[in-house]
């Protein structure tokens, strides 16, 4: 099944039917839909690397959700300096930079929702800071090589420790393809896919383990808090090139259907937001790429159709 969205990349669109329980799902732009509350307050996690740029465009997308649906957007990180700055190292093809002098009367407008925390997650504890935050999006570790910025497993037990604490029952955290049953990461992009194997089993063996250790200890936590809902998003390739089209594919089954292997910063961004506020999918780890090519996609419904028939027949033996 896939779903589509009205409006333009991270623009917000009217009301919108969603399904029950999204699979594979082509999204366009964040869609407000039907609220059960008002107004939220969210809390953004980034650090640096390409996780952490996704962070960033997570902060402008949500600022895109009108106050009567997000309220107050809290900001973590060490790193707040970068919000000013004008390249972000995506392919939006536009300037950044949230605090410059020639910011527009409706951005300073918008940007009067934002409380900015210039915090060592690594050191210093969040928990007063979370005091009425409905939902979290943490964009901490990295994929980058020789990167020194290991956040993602101090900084989920931190946050999580806080979630406990405060009750929060909402978290999504942007993680990578290949961890844990995603491995071999891009099965379906031969190339692609054994160049990270070896970044993760070489230069990147360390960014690995931190991001491996973080989804086990949110895995950890949703098991002993009912009620806790979570999504862990596992992206494919987030380049400095790739323009944002506002659209995605979440992948339904390894090996049986596959998303292209490239994503906009931008658009993983308006993914996270989107499920932020109006949750479709929860208590999963899904890969989240590009919408792929025809082809591709005729390709998967056939693979899933096969894998359908697969299912059916193996049901119809188990009743005999």
């Amino acid at each position: 099944m896939t779903h589509q969205n009205s409006g333009g990349h991270y623009e917000i669109s009217g009301a919108q039917h969603r399904p029950a329980a999204a699979t594979a799902a082509a999204g366009h732009g964040i869609s407000t839909g039907t609220l059960s509350s008002s107004c939220i307050t969210m809390a953004v996690f980034f650090g640096t690397g390409d996780l952490g740029d996704v962070g960033r465009h997570v902060v402008e997308a949500a600022l895109a959700v009108p106050a009567s649906v997000l309220g107050e957007i809290r900001v973590f990180s060490k790193s707040l300096e970068t919000l000013s700055e004008s390249n972000w190292s995506c392919g939006c093809q536009r300037q950044h930079g949230m605090f410059t002098p020639m910011a527009s009367q409706t951005e300073l407008q918008q940007r009067r929702r934002l409380v900015l925390h210039n915090i060592d997650i690594s050191r210093e504890s969040v928990t007063s800071h979370l005091v009425g935050v409905d939902v979290i999006i943490s964009c901490l570790g990295n994929r980058t090589p020789f990167h020194s910025d290991y956040l993602a497993k101090v900084g989920t037990a931190n946050i999580l420790q806080s979630m406990a604490a405060l009750n929060i029952n909402h978290i999504l955290m942007l993680s990578s393809v290949g961890i844990s049953e995603d491995w071999p990461p891009l099965e379906w992009a031969v190339e692609e896919g054994k160049r990270l194997q070896g970044h993760f089993r070489t230069i990147c063996w360390m960014q690995y383990q931190d991001l491996s250790a973080a989804e086990i200890l949110l895995n950890e936590l949703r098991q002993r808090k009912p009620g806790m809902r979570s999504l862990v998003v596992r992206a494919v390739l987030l380049n400095e090139t790739d323009n944002p089209t506002g659209h995605w594919y979440v992948q339904q089954q390894k090996n049986v259907d596959h998303p292209n292997c490239r994503l906009a910063k931008m658009d993983c961004a308006c993914f996270l937001v989107q499920e932020a506020i109006q949750p479709t999918i929860v208590d999963r780890a899904i890969v989240l790429g590009g919408v792929p090519p025809p082809a591709d996609q005729h390709l998967n419904r056939m693979n899933r159709t096969d894998e359908e028939e697969e299912e059916d027949h193996d049901e119809d033996d188990d009743d005999e």
